[in-house]
């Protein structure tokens, strides 16, 4: 399976088995993956490589800073 595709899946289960582990809800709108009452969670996800030594790393966009905050 093309590594694409593969990803365009799996982030389903990813988000699913993260929201039940942090007791939260996956979040079905725009906005950041995982919600409760009281925090947000952006979740991303990387392939780890048997034997492999992986250093990822992922910047926080500025409109995912504004999550949360009343825009009126």
């Amino acid at each position: 399976m093309k590594p694409r595709t593969f990803n365009s899946v799996m982030h389903f289960f990813n988000e699913q088995w993260a929201a039940e582990v942090l007791n939260m809800q996956v979040n079905p709108h725009k906005g950041p993956d995982l919600i409760d009452d009281g925090k947000v969670v952006e979740a991303k996800f990387a392939v780890i490589y048997p034997g492999r030594k992986n250093y990822t790393s992922w910047k926080t966009l500025e409109f995912q800073i504004d999550y949360g905050i009343d825009r009126k």
